[in-house]
């Protein structure tokens, strides 16, 4: 697999995917040598590329930075030998401004219509469009929050840092890199080109929250406990058919990272 950027996830596939020959490209190659990193060769094909790099404007257009470079590794592609562009998006293409009680927020899956609310999600579906025009075969991952070792929310409490407190009592679907890794490898050889990159349990940060708190003996402040529930659920119709998640929620992928860097509290027997 060519993944386009030294990406978070692109590392993950390369770390724990280890019968997967990843190479990069990027234009910051001490980036690739810090860390034994494999870079992008042009003569060789590849079977699939991971797009994780967000769009650059090209004559006032939403593009992809290196266009150039996956024109010509799908040029060498052939029906013997399919190879399949996969590019990470993200649930802010639809809508999210939504207020009530949990069980009225509204559930939204691969067939829901994108419709942005924010800037940054106007850019994810111009570039979705861009790379659908461009390269129709092309597979979207739409993820929802990304995390996982050393980028994750229990992590963050932790360190005093409350800053996600903010939003209030917001609904937040999500999906560990791991699992997000291994849907991108499925993806590349299916024959689906919408995916909700998303574990299907989404939580309110009320639930959420107060589960760090007791489990980390932390007080998250803000008004998050009380506040009325806004968002929306996303779901997919594809994923667990694809791959089957290490971490099917929060409290799993939480648990191990704490574990994994020697911060989980020790419970009594």
């Amino acid at each position: 697999m060519l993944v386009c950027g030294a990406s978070y996830t692109g590392k993950i596939l390369h770390h724990e995917f280890p019968s997967v020959e990843v190479r990069f490209l990027t234009r910051r190659p001490e980036a690739l040598v810090s860390q034994a990193l494999l870079p992008f060769d042009p003569a060789l094909s590849y079977d699939s590329i991971l797009d994780t790099i967000p769009a650059v404007e090209e004559n006032g257009r939403i593009d992809l930075p290196y266009r150039s470079e996956i024109e010509l590794v799908l040029g060498k592609s052939s029906s013997a030998q399919r190879c399949r562009l996969v590019h990470i998006s993200s649930t802010s293409v639809y809508a999210e401004d939504f207020h009530g009680e949990e069980k009225t927020l509204p559930c939204f899956d691969e067939f829901t219509p994108a419709r942005p609310e924010t800037v940054r999600g106007e850019r994810r579906l111009a570039l979705e469009e861009r790379i659908k025009e461009s390269f129709p075969d092309a597979v979207i991952l739409r993820a929802g929050g990304i995390y996982g070792p050393g980028r994750a929310l229990p992590l963050q409490f932790l360190a005093g840092q409350f800053g996600r407190a903010d939003s209030g009592n917001r609904m937040v679907s999500r999906i560990h890199v791991h699992d997000l890794a291994q849907l991108a490898l499925a993806a590349a050889t299916s024959d689906i080109d919408l995916i909700n990159a998303v574990d299907g349990n989404s939580a309110l940060n009320s639930e959420v929250f107060a589960y760090l708190e007791n489990l980390l003996s932390v007080k998250v402040p803000g008004s998050w406990a009380t506040d009325l529930p806004s968002g929306r659920r996303i779901i997919s119709r594809y994923a667990d058919q694809l791959i089957r998640f290490r971490y099917p929620d929060y409290r799993a992928g939480f648990e191990e990272i704490l574990r994994d860097a020697d911060k989980l509290p020790l419970r009594e027997s």
